[in-house]
């Protein structure tokens, strides 16, 4: 089932950047993650036969556990409803079947620092499966059809006992969450992430030309800004892979962010939440 989640998942991104689409969130994140040590798990552990039999058991070379990291979920962008339009017709050709959950025209209820730019983005969740576990009549009368007339109505318990079991596996299978945003209004412009950034390690973005720093981490100051962003970008995701997460200068503090991130492992760089004095030996009077 990891397998098949993470192939889904990188088959589905890919769909996204190939529409003109731009990722941006923790898949980036998690991705890099999984990639590197996905790559020192197959350039290090033995026995050999073990290694693909082995890959989801976290206990079986340990140092390497976070191979078996997958994104929770696809977070997107698309400049207009006809990039979206791109979308679905990719996620058709390549078999896949698709649902709209819904659609918010205030993104701000999905990003909460998207306040500020209230209805300035429009919010719809997709649901992409494997296959549809709706579509077993179809299955069942094709199945019937490939079997002689003379027999069939012997085998038909059979066959709807089969199906019955086919589709409580259908129901099984992974299936992704695709967050898209949108501009309501096309004469703002925006730039994922949107709104003020938690953790550096969250200002990554991906589209077909690569890896990119968000705008808000880009230097704009000076003539030589992007030999700094290239340092920047470097320096994140040497982050990234030791899981440690940097405040971003002038970010206002949030303390569900930050407990969020400790929750998964990673470490808080300048985290002001990390040392404060117990409730029972804070000094009088209490400003």
């Amino acid at each position: 089932m990891e397998k098949i989640e993470w192939k889904l998942k990188k088959e589905i991104g890919s769909l996204v950047l190939k529409a003109g689409g731009t990722i941006f969130g923790g898949y980036i994140r998690d991705s890099i993650i999984h990639d590197h040590y996905a790559k020192l798990y197959y350039e290090n552990a033995t026995p050999e036969e073990a290694i693909d039999a082995r890959y989801n058991d976290p206990t079986f070379f340990p140092e390497y556990k976070e191979r078996t990291l997958i994104p929770e979920d696809i977070d997107c962008f698309f400049p207009t409803p006809d990039f979206l339009k791109n979308f679905e017709s990719l996620l058709l050709q390549h078999k896949f079947c698709f649902s709209r959950l819904f659609t918010h025209t205030d993104a701000s209820e999905y990003i909460p620092r998207l306040q500020k730019f209230k209805h300035a983005l429009s919010h719809t969740r997709y649901k992409i499966t494997l296959i549809n576990p709706h579509k077993t009549s179809l299955i069942r009368m094709l199945l019937l059809q490939s079997i002689p007339a003379s027999t069939r109505d012997e085998v038909l318990d059979p066959v709807n006992d089969f199906l019955e079991v086919f589709s409580a596996k259908l129901t099984d299978l992974s299936h992704i969450l695709v967050d898209i945003l949108i501009p309501n209004n096309q004469i703002d412009t925006f730039a994922p992430p949107f709104g003020q950034l938690d953790f550096e390690c969250n200002g990554l973005v991906l589209t077909s030309q690569g890896l990119s720093l968000a705008n808000d981490l880009k230097d704009t100051q000076t003539s030589q800004g992007f030999i700094t962003d290239i340092n920047k970008l470097a320096t994140i995701h040497q982050d990234i892979l030791h899981k440690k997460a940097t405040l971003v200068k002038g970010n206002l503090l949030d303390i569900h962010r930050i407990t969020k991130m400790k929750n998964k492992g990673w470490t808080i760089s300048h985290d002001p939440f990390t040392n404060i004095i117990p409730l029972d030996t804070t000094p009088e009077p209490d400003p």
